[in-house]
Protein backbone atom coordinates (compact mmCIF):
# COMPACT_ATOMS: atom_id res chain seq x y z
CA UNK A 1 0.00 0.00 0.00
CA UNK A 2 1.69 3.42 -1.14
CA UNK A 3 0.70 6.65 0.07
CA UNK A 4 2.46 9.93 1.43
CA UNK A 5 4.45 10.73 -1.65
CA UNK A 6 4.63 7.24 -2.84
CA UNK A 7 5.72 5.53 0.75
CA UNK A 8 5.34 2.47 1.33
CA UNK A 9 3.66 1.62 5.04
CA UNK A 10 6.85 -0.06 5.90
CA UNK A 11 9.05 2.97 4.49
CA UNK A 12 6.74 4.95 6.42
CA UNK A 13 7.27 3.13 10.00
CA UNK A 14 10.70 3.33 9.12
CA UNK A 15 10.77 7.29 9.19
CA UNK A 16 8.63 7.25 12.38
CA UNK A 17 11.11 4.36 14.14
CA UNK A 18 13.91 6.58 12.97
CA UNK A 19 12.88 9.88 14.90
CA UNK A 20 13.51 8.66 18.39
CA UNK A 21 16.49 6.67 17.11
CA UNK A 22 18.32 10.22 15.90
CA UNK A 23 17.12 11.60 18.82
CA UNK A 24 18.86 8.97 21.07
CA UNK A 25 21.60 9.04 19.04
CA UNK A 26 22.26 12.73 19.53
CA UNK A 27 21.76 12.61 23.65
CA UNK A 28 24.77 9.88 23.51
CA UNK A 29 27.02 12.07 22.21
CA UNK A 30 26.39 14.48 24.36
CA UNK A 31 27.74 14.94 28.00
CA UNK A 32 25.25 14.65 31.02
CA UNK A 33 23.03 17.42 31.53
CA UNK A 34 22.20 18.12 34.81
CA UNK A 35 18.96 20.69 36.13
CA UNK A 36 20.23 23.95 35.97
CA UNK A 37 19.14 25.15 39.60
CA UNK A 38 18.57 28.85 38.42
CA UNK A 39 15.32 26.78 36.75
CA UNK A 40 13.93 27.00 39.95
CA UNK A 41 14.33 31.19 40.17
CA UNK A 42 11.12 32.05 38.67
CA UNK A 43 10.23 35.58 37.65
CA UNK A 44 6.68 36.07 39.39
CA UNK A 45 7.77 35.83 43.24
CA UNK A 46 4.72 37.60 44.26
CA UNK A 47 2.18 36.10 47.53
CA UNK A 48 -1.04 36.16 47.69
CA UNK A 49 -3.41 34.60 50.56
CA UNK A 50 -0.36 33.65 51.78
CA UNK A 51 0.56 31.63 48.89
CA UNK A 52 4.40 31.65 47.49
CA UNK A 53 4.44 32.24 44.00
CA UNK A 54 0.99 32.78 43.67
CA UNK A 55 0.38 33.06 40.09
CA UNK A 56 2.73 30.02 39.36
CA UNK A 57 1.01 28.13 41.73
CA UNK A 58 -2.90 29.14 40.69
CA UNK A 59 -2.42 29.11 37.31
CA UNK A 60 -2.60 25.10 37.57
CA UNK A 61 -6.11 25.39 38.25
CA UNK A 62 -7.23 25.15 34.63
CA UNK A 63 -5.26 22.40 33.54
CA UNK A 64 -6.23 20.75 36.49
CA UNK A 65 -9.75 21.42 35.32
CA UNK A 66 -9.28 20.02 31.97
CA UNK A 67 -7.73 16.83 33.22
CA UNK A 68 -10.86 16.29 35.32
CA UNK A 69 -13.26 17.38 31.95
CA UNK A 70 -11.74 14.95 29.79
CA UNK A 71 -12.28 11.97 32.40
CA UNK A 72 -15.64 13.01 32.75
CA UNK A 73 -16.44 13.08 29.06
CA UNK A 74 -14.54 9.70 28.84
CA UNK A 75 -16.45 8.36 31.93
CA UNK A 76 -19.70 9.55 29.77
CA UNK A 77 -18.46 8.07 26.59
CA UNK A 78 -17.69 4.73 27.77
CA UNK A 79 -21.57 3.62 27.09
CA UNK A 80 -21.42 4.53 23.45
CA UNK A 81 -18.57 2.69 22.29
CA UNK A 82 -18.17 1.86 19.01
CA UNK A 83 -19.54 4.94 18.14
CA UNK A 84 -18.98 8.08 16.22
CA UNK A 85 -16.18 8.75 18.47
CA UNK A 86 -14.09 6.32 19.54
CA UNK A 87 -14.58 2.54 17.42
CA UNK A 88 -13.24 -0.06 20.03
CA UNK A 89 -13.03 0.59 23.83
CA UNK A 90 -9.19 0.28 23.84
CA UNK A 91 -8.71 3.37 22.12
CA UNK A 92 -9.88 5.66 24.95
CA UNK A 93 -7.36 3.32 27.43
CA UNK A 94 -4.32 6.22 26.21
CA UNK A 95 -6.43 8.91 26.55
CA UNK A 96 -7.83 8.37 30.08
CA UNK A 97 -4.26 7.89 31.27
CA UNK A 98 -3.55 11.39 29.60
CA UNK A 99 -6.34 13.12 31.19
CA UNK A 100 -5.05 11.16 34.34
CA UNK A 101 -1.21 11.90 34.04
CA UNK A 102 -2.65 15.77 33.41
CA UNK A 103 -4.81 15.96 36.18
CA UNK A 104 -1.38 14.90 38.37
CA UNK A 105 0.67 17.00 36.69
CA UNK A 106 -1.11 19.84 37.91
CA UNK A 107 -1.16 19.05 41.44
CA UNK A 108 2.34 18.16 40.92
CA UNK A 109 3.53 21.88 39.87
CA UNK A 110 1.13 23.29 42.10
CA UNK A 111 3.51 21.58 45.22
CA UNK A 112 6.76 22.41 43.19
CA UNK A 113 5.64 25.98 42.62
CA UNK A 114 5.28 26.13 46.77
CA UNK A 115 8.83 25.54 47.11
CA UNK A 116 10.70 24.84 44.15
CA UNK A 117 13.97 22.59 44.21
CA UNK A 118 15.11 19.50 42.55
CA UNK A 119 13.07 17.17 44.89
CA UNK A 120 9.65 18.97 44.72
CA UNK A 121 10.36 19.15 40.69
CA UNK A 122 10.59 15.40 40.41
CA UNK A 123 6.21 15.11 41.37
CA UNK A 124 5.68 17.31 38.87
CA UNK A 125 7.89 15.78 36.18
CA UNK A 126 6.84 11.77 36.92
CA UNK A 127 2.73 12.49 35.72
CA UNK A 128 4.43 14.89 33.02
CA UNK A 129 6.27 11.86 31.21
CA UNK A 130 3.25 10.13 31.24
CA UNK A 131 1.22 13.16 29.11
CA UNK A 132 3.36 12.45 26.18
CA UNK A 133 4.14 8.91 26.31
CA UNK A 134 0.06 8.40 26.76
CA UNK A 135 -0.64 11.04 23.80
CA UNK A 136 1.62 8.92 21.70
CA UNK A 137 0.03 5.86 22.26
CA UNK A 138 -3.14 7.55 20.98
CA UNK A 139 -1.58 8.65 17.95
CA UNK A 140 -0.08 5.42 17.33
CA UNK A 141 -3.75 3.64 18.28
CA UNK A 142 -5.72 6.12 15.28
CA UNK A 143 -3.17 6.31 13.04
CA UNK A 144 -1.26 2.96 12.75
CA UNK A 145 -2.76 0.07 14.97
CA UNK A 146 -4.93 -0.24 17.80
CA UNK A 147 -3.54 -3.83 19.35
CA UNK A 148 0.18 -2.38 18.85
CA UNK A 149 -0.57 0.90 20.78
CA UNK A 150 -2.19 -0.72 23.51
CA UNK A 151 1.12 -3.23 23.70
CA UNK A 152 3.06 -0.79 24.11
CA UNK A 153 1.45 1.92 26.21
CA UNK A 154 2.73 -0.34 29.73
CA UNK A 155 6.51 -0.74 28.37
CA UNK A 156 6.09 3.51 27.41
CA UNK A 157 4.80 4.58 30.69
CA UNK A 158 6.78 2.54 32.79
CA UNK A 159 10.21 3.97 30.70
CA UNK A 160 8.92 7.24 31.20
CA UNK A 161 8.33 6.97 34.55
CA UNK A 162 12.06 5.61 34.85
CA UNK A 163 13.18 8.74 32.98
CA UNK A 164 12.29 10.60 35.81
CA UNK A 165 13.81 8.66 38.44
CA UNK A 166 17.00 8.29 36.90
CA UNK A 167 17.09 12.23 36.91
CA UNK A 168 16.48 12.13 40.25
CA UNK A 169 18.75 9.79 41.52
CA UNK A 170 21.78 11.20 39.52
CA UNK A 171 21.02 14.15 41.04
CA UNK A 172 20.81 13.18 44.31
CA UNK A 173 24.71 11.69 43.57
CA UNK A 174 25.83 14.64 42.33
CA UNK A 175 25.91 13.53 38.61
CA UNK A 176 22.57 14.73 37.25
CA UNK A 177 21.40 13.63 33.91
CA UNK A 178 18.15 14.43 32.03
CA UNK A 179 19.03 13.21 28.86
CA UNK A 180 17.07 10.42 28.80
CA UNK A 181 13.72 12.37 30.12
CA UNK A 182 14.29 15.02 27.44
CA UNK A 183 15.15 12.52 24.44
CA UNK A 184 11.66 10.74 25.73
CA UNK A 185 9.66 14.22 25.52
CA UNK A 186 11.55 15.81 22.34
CA UNK A 187 11.10 12.29 20.56
CA UNK A 188 6.83 11.96 21.35
CA UNK A 189 6.83 15.98 20.17
CA UNK A 190 8.56 14.75 16.77
CA UNK A 191 6.79 11.01 16.31
CA UNK A 192 3.22 12.28 16.69
CA UNK A 193 3.02 15.31 14.04
CA UNK A 194 5.29 12.87 12.19
CA UNK A 195 2.75 10.39 12.52
CA UNK A 196 -0.56 13.01 11.36
CA UNK A 197 1.87 13.61 8.17
CA UNK A 198 2.48 10.16 7.29
CA UNK A 199 -0.73 8.11 7.93
CA UNK A 200 -4.60 8.63 7.37
CA UNK A 201 -6.88 9.79 10.24
CA UNK A 202 -9.51 7.38 11.44
CA UNK A 203 -11.51 10.70 12.33
CA UNK A 204 -12.33 13.80 11.32
CA UNK A 205 -10.84 16.83 13.33
CA UNK A 206 -7.23 15.25 13.50
CA UNK A 207 -5.72 18.37 12.88
CA UNK A 208 -6.64 19.77 16.37
CA UNK A 209 -3.95 17.39 17.56
CA UNK A 210 -1.39 19.45 15.83
CA UNK A 211 -2.93 22.31 16.82
CA UNK A 212 -2.65 21.01 20.57
CA UNK A 213 1.38 20.25 19.71
CA UNK A 214 1.56 23.61 18.04
CA UNK A 215 -0.11 25.40 21.55
CA UNK A 216 1.97 23.68 23.77
CA UNK A 217 5.43 24.56 21.72
CA UNK A 218 4.32 27.97 22.00
CA UNK A 219 3.71 27.30 25.70
CA UNK A 220 7.40 26.10 25.98
CA UNK A 221 8.58 29.41 24.08
CA UNK A 222 7.04 31.16 27.04
CA UNK A 223 8.29 29.09 30.21
CA UNK A 224 12.26 29.83 27.90
CA UNK A 225 11.00 33.58 28.51
CA UNK A 226 9.69 33.22 32.02
CA UNK A 227 11.28 36.43 33.18
CA UNK A 228 11.56 38.40 29.79
CA UNK A 229 7.63 38.10 29.53
CA UNK A 230 7.25 39.28 33.53
CA UNK A 231 9.62 42.33 32.45
CA UNK A 232 6.84 43.79 29.80
CA UNK A 233 4.47 44.91 33.11
CA UNK A 234 4.85 42.60 35.50
CA UNK A 235 1.58 41.23 34.79
CA UNK A 236 2.09 38.00 33.89
CA UNK A 237 5.80 35.67 33.85
CA UNK A 238 6.23 33.34 30.88
CA UNK A 239 6.18 30.15 33.35
CA UNK A 240 2.36 31.18 34.40
CA UNK A 241 1.80 32.05 30.69
CA UNK A 242 2.93 28.80 30.17
CA UNK A 243 0.56 26.87 32.58
CA UNK A 244 -2.50 28.80 30.84
CA UNK A 245 -1.43 27.74 27.07
CA UNK A 246 -0.46 23.79 28.45
CA UNK A 247 -4.67 23.88 29.61
CA UNK A 248 -5.94 25.42 26.19
CA UNK A 249 -3.66 22.74 24.51
CA UNK A 250 -5.09 19.78 26.76
CA UNK A 251 -8.91 21.53 26.39
CA UNK A 252 -8.04 21.74 22.62
CA UNK A 253 -7.39 17.73 22.53
CA UNK A 254 -10.55 17.59 24.57
CA UNK A 255 -12.91 19.81 22.10
CA UNK A 256 -11.33 17.19 19.26
CA UNK A 257 -12.63 13.92 21.21
CA UNK A 258 -16.17 15.92 21.57
CA UNK A 259 -16.91 17.26 18.12
CA UNK A 260 -14.95 13.76 15.97
CA UNK A 261 -16.55 11.65 13.82
CA UNK A 262 -15.23 8.13 12.08
CA UNK A 263 -14.37 8.36 8.55
CA UNK A 264 -15.96 5.96 5.95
Amino acid sequence: MRCSGGLTRRARLAVVGLLPTLVLAIALFLPPIPQDLEYHDFADKRALYGIPSFADVATNLPILIAGFAGLIFLFRERGRIPGPRFRHPGETVSYGLFFAAVLLTSLGSAYYHLEPDNGRLAWDRLPLSLVFVSLLAAALAERVNRTVALVLLLPLAILAINTVIYWNLTEARGLGDLRPYLVLQIAAMLVIPTLMALFPPAYDHSRDLGVAVGIYALAKLCEFLDREIFELGSIVSGHSLKHCLAALAIHWIHRMLRQRHVLN
